[in-house]
């Protein structure tokens, strides 16, 4: 079992955090992944797919001690058929729509269930625009919005929070992940005090009667309706500046809305500072921070992790990976948005994989190894999970933003394609080609994985029927015997899921010798693969995945006895970790065996009376273990196991 090493794991603990963009506090591919896209979260009014959305203009009053707010929000859309006559969105049963406009007239509505019906005087067909205006207020009481007193802020904060499908609670819209708004507006009124941090580039503040000032933020890149956002309070602003090569000395300004007591600003700068490199890092792996026309910016709030609204994340703290995470989000998530919720990898399993490459660039190997081990182990506490959301769990939200599963899992199998690509320039590559071509848009994992095999010419087709689609991850075993020069490996792979029924990953073999060492790859065409290779001097020790590519189970290897019947028996673990399988020719029916552990002394006692017999490891300490034949005296295999 893969372990982070004590002292590492206590430094990376403290520059890290499991940071997830709403990870809670918050296959087999049975189903074509296209098949129901249409289908949300909940039970969706199907009209809301009859326009398309261009531009949403929020205005509202609100402050940050209360989610009472009041205001309209208008939407300007196409019509998509003819015959229109029935405009809908959605908005929260709990808050009360005063009155309705469409194209500057009044019009009659119906509100329940939390939708919005607006039927039409006059009706509209395929290519005729419309504009409608809400007006409504209300006590926002559902997860969209939240207001709290933070103590370590010593402030009162309001803030949005509208994934997966919250932004109804707080303003009327169309939650459909492929139609994004061409831009949107958003104008926050709140007391003079007070400063509303939100998307796209402040283009104006307005003082207004009643001590009151509206903050008019605007942004005219497509976005998705639930990275909307507003974040109220008594901030303090910090601005810095990042400057990618790609703009030739041109800057990128990075607002960030802090709450500055207790001199948090003088104890965090370093780490705010650290965004503006990472912005450059970013853009150098991934292309061009998408939206450096207008600005990336951060808000504090009072909640767990953070949320990455486009252009200004919502964030608790500015913990390295957690920033890393949400700004990457700004290429993975933002710019590409998944297709449906089931491709939830495309937003959190790039971000999360993209925090394993921030701290290999900032912080060295040691962190980013210890990270994706961690990543790889909390992963495999779900052995029947996959990446992709299965349809029967998409209306489950803690499920699709799975921290085992869509976060960890889903950045460690973005690390085992790396492997398998075996060159970082394509995988790049296929990384800025695959943002190219779906910017601005919603991509499925599938479409990735069609790109990336244009770009390498790999035949990807059981990776992602493996990974993605397939559940579970591999054990690894390996046999092994030497005969003069000859080194006879025979590797066994169980499957923690009966989906699939074996991985054809390749596998990284280190074969250490008195001689030195060398790197050898297996790739498994079925549960057992036999290979050899020519090895000078004496084997010491035989690791598998030495480099962590893959997640696996107990990844440990076994020396055969040389005697001819016990050389054909085989150890597998079992999948739920807790046994030993040991496979013995029938000849051997009747032999005893001793397992001893490495002061020499027994610890356990058993007799094979078939050929498959369970070794129950569950009652033994964790260390290394050694079978030993009472017949022959000799080592069979050794075993480890780690609570």
């Amino acid at each position: 079992m893969k372990r982070i090493t004590p002292l590492l794991y206590i430094i990376f603990s403290i520059i890290c955090v499991q940071c997830r963009a709403q990870e809670p506090e918050k296959q087999q591919q049975e189903k074509s992944v296209f098949e129901f896209l249409n289908r949300d979260l909940y039970n969706q009014n199907n009209k809301v797919n009859d326009y398309d959305v261009h531009f949403y203009h929020i205005k509202l009053e609100a402050t940050n001690t209360s989610t009472y707010i009041k205001g309209s929000a208008i939407t300007e859309a196409t019509i998509l058929k003819d015959n229109f006559r029935d405009f809908v969105l959605e908005l929260s049963s709990k808050l009360s729509v005063n009155k309705v406009t469409v194209d500057g007239n009044n019009s009659s509505f119906a509100h329940k269930d939390n939708t919005l019906e607006i039927p039409l005087t006059t009706e509209k067909n395929s290519g005729d625009n419309i504009r409608v205006e809400v007006y409504y207020s209300g006590t926002v009481t559902e997860a969209g919005y939240s207001s709290a007193y933070s103590s370590s802020f010593n402030a009162y904060i309001s803030w949005t929070l509208s994934e997966a499908i919250h932004a109804r609670d707080w303003w009327p819209c169309k939650q459909v992940l492929s139609d994004k708004a061409d831009s949107t507006f958003i104008y926050i009124t709140v007391p003079r005090d007070l400063k509303v941090a939100s998307n796209g580039l402040l283009v104006n503040t307005i003082n207004k009667s009643g001590n009151m000032t509206e903050y008019q933020w605007e942004t005219r890149y497509p976005m998705n309706y639930y990275l909307a956002s507003m974040a109220i309070s008594n901030y303090d602003e910090y601005t810095i500046y990042a400057k990618p090569s790609q703009l030739n000395g041109e800057s990128i300004p990075i607002q960030n809305f802090i709450l500055n007591k207790n001199n948090y600003l003088s104890q965090h700068k370093d780490a705010i500072d650290k965004t503006a490199d990472l912005i450059n890092f970013f853009s150098d792996k991934f292309g061009i921070y998408p939206f450096y026309k207008e600005k990336y910016g951060n808000a504090l709030a009072y909640f767990g992790g953070g949320m990455e609204h486009q252009t200004m994340t919502t964030i608790k703290n500015f913990n390295f990976t957690l920033n890393a995470h949400e700004l990457a989000h700004q290429w993975f998530g933002n710019h590409v948005t998944c297709k449906s919720w089931q491709d939830i990898w495309i937003n959190e399993g790039f971000a999360s994989y993209a925090e394993y490459m921030a701290l290999k660039a900032f912080y060295g190997e040691n962190f980013s190894k210890d990270w994706i081990i961690y990543a790889q182990e909390y992963a495999m506490e779900k052995p029947n999970g996959s990446v992709f959301i299965p349809f029967e769990e998409l209306t489950n939200e803690t499920r699709i933003f799975n921290g085992q599963l869509s976060y960890k899992k889903g950045a460690a199998i973005i690390h085992t394609l790396r492997w398998i690509i075996n060159d970082d320039s394509k995988f790049f590559e296929s990384l800025k080609t695959f943002l190219n071509r779906y910017g601005n848009s919603v991509a499925s994992g599938q479409d990735f994985i069609d790109v990336v095999e244009e770009i390498t010419g790999e035949d990807l087709t059981n990776y992602i029927n493996e990974w993605y689609y397939g559940k579970g991850y591999p054990y690894y075993t390996i046999n092994w015997s030497k005969s003069g020069s000859t080194l006879n490996l025979t590797l066994n792979q169980t499957t923690s899921s009966d989906t699939p029924k074996f991985f054809t990953t390749p596998v990284e073999i280190l074969i250490k010798t008195n001689s030195g060492n060398r790197y050898f790859t297996i790739n498994p065409a079925s549960e057992t693969t036999e290979t050899s290779v020519q090895i000078t001097g004496n084997v010491t020790d035989i690791i598998i995945d030495p480099n962590n590519y893959i997640i696996d189970g107990k990844s440990t290897t076994f020396q055969k006895d040389q005697s001819s019947e016990h050389n054909k028996i085989s150890l597998f673990y079992s999948k739920n970790m807790q046994t030993i399988k040991m496979i013995t020719p029938e000849s051997l029916n009747g032999s005893s065996y001793n397992i001893i552990n490495t002061d020499g002394r027994k610890v356990q006692h058993f007799t094979v009376n078939n050929t498959r017999t369970d070794i129950n490891s569950s009652a033994l300490l964790p260390g290394i273990y050694f079978i030993i034949s009472n017949q022959t005296g000799k080592n069979i295999g050794k075993f480890i196991t780690v609570k």
